[in-house]
């Protein structure tokens, strides 16, 4: 499972385009409906709840932050697969997604995902990592470290379907997964080393089982693990 650490721009994909999921300037719909959601908690400029306030009346409270974010999580799944691909359940993903945004431990404002097939997954694998494969997850963060969560997810149906085969739960639980685990890494959990990545897999454990999906996570005992990580 990859994590690209870096401010990166939101991808987006045109309905059909198979192998192609390019960087845009045109904001997502996540992008749309979150502006939406802080332009309505800020005040216009001259406007009031009061008028002609009796001089002994309090003053009114200030207004919020104009960075002030909305406590419901903004949170849009896509399909940028093949138009006669089948689709994994994308309302059963999404309900999933809302109830984990209340077991994780971080405030969540905005998550974007969209789902790929593996040769969407590799240009973008190959774009920001600079390896020419398919992976599972990538994860392109859009806040900062000490701001709510506000992330971009590509999440690979093509290799959750091969995982699940291999491990005998549902192609929309492996998927979840992926969701997970690249919101824990935006979180501030990483796997780069045996103790992290043993820390990591336990709460993506925690919270599945939370859930009450179970876990799913199934590490290889020998040689490579999933998505391409590399064992010891």
């Amino acid at each position: 499972m990859e994590f690209v650490s870096y401010m990166a721009p939101r991808y987006a994909a045109e309905p059909g385009d198979i192998d192609r999921m390019t960087p845009s300037s045109t904001t997502s719909p996540a992008t749309h409906a979150s502006t939406d959601s802080m332009a309505a908690d800020r005040d216009e400029p001259g406007s009031s709840s009061t008028s002609d306030s009796h001089p002994d009346a309090p003053e009114p409270p200030e207004p919020p932050p104009a960075d002030d974010r909305s406590s419901t999580p903004t949170i849009e799944l896509s399909s940028a697969l093949p138009e006669l691909a089948p689709v994994p359940d994308i309302d059963w993903l999404r309900d999933q997604v809302v109830r984990i945004c209340d077991a994780i431990h971080a405030p969540v404002h905005a998550i974007g995902v969209q789902l790929v097939d593996d040769g969407a997954m590799t240009e973008l694998h190959r774009e920001h990592c600079d390896l020419d494969s398919t992976t599972d997850v990538l994860t392109f963060p859009m806040s900062g470290p000490d701001e709510p969560i506000d992330v971009e997810i590509a999440i690979c149906v093509d290799e959750a379907h091969r995982q699940a085969a291999d491990r005998g739960h549902t192609v929309e639980q492996e998927l979840l997964l992926y969701v997970l685990h690249g919101l824990l890494h935006v979180a501030g959990h990483d796997d780069h080393d045996e103790a992290a990545y043993q820390r990591m897999h336990a709460e993506e454990d925690r919270i599945l089982n939370a859930l009450g999906i179970g876990a799913t996570f199934d590490r290889p005992p020998t040689g490579t693990a999933r998505g391409g990580e590399a064992t010891s």
